[in-house]
């Protein structure tokens, strides 16, 4: 199995908190699921041309049989 990845993209901090706790409830059966938050800078699963323009990111992350990734700005 493979990885997929669900990330939004908010200019709030807050926002992507309340996100990432949203992403956890709806996803935390799945295997090896894994949720988080911060700022899109810090982070290298958050593509480099939303680097520095003021990001903040919530994700959620877990195995999957069709991996895909999935950018969604909020």
């Amino acid at each position: 199995m493979n990885k997929t990845y669900k990330v939004f993209l908010t200019r709030n901090r807050e926002v992507s908190g309340l996100l990432a706790d949203a992403l956890w409830e709806q996803y935390k059966q799945n295997e090896e699921c894994s949720s988080g938050f911060g700022y899109a800078d810090n982070d290298d699963r958050i593509p480099e041309l939303y680097h520095d323009c003021g990001y903040f990111y919530a994700m959620v992350e877990y195995k999957s049989e069709q991996p895909k990734y999935e950018l969604i700005f909020a």
